[in-house]
């Protein structure tokens, strides 16, 4: 009786061994989902970024033309 307890006992321990292990690898995955979601951000936003500033730079260019012929 005793060694049927401890066999019971035993598989009861390895099972939330394997749910541990499962969720560890489920959260590590997740993990690296964010990560990668993180890095497309990081580099969307620096795209948008350089964008603004390139339109920024044409606008100020633009306006800069645009008093010069005001000033003829």
């Amino acid at each position: 009786a005793d060694l049927e307890k401890v066999r019971a006992q035993e598989r009861e321990i390895n099972a939330k061994a394997d749910q541990a292990l499962q969720a560890s690898q489920d959260a590590n995955a997740n993990a690296l989902k964010a990560a990668e979601t993180a890095a497309r951000a990081e580099s969307a936003l620096k795209a948008a970024e350089e964008r603004a500033a390139a339109a920024e730079e044409r606008a100020n260019k633009a306006e800069a033309a645009f008093e010069k012929s005001m000033r003829k």
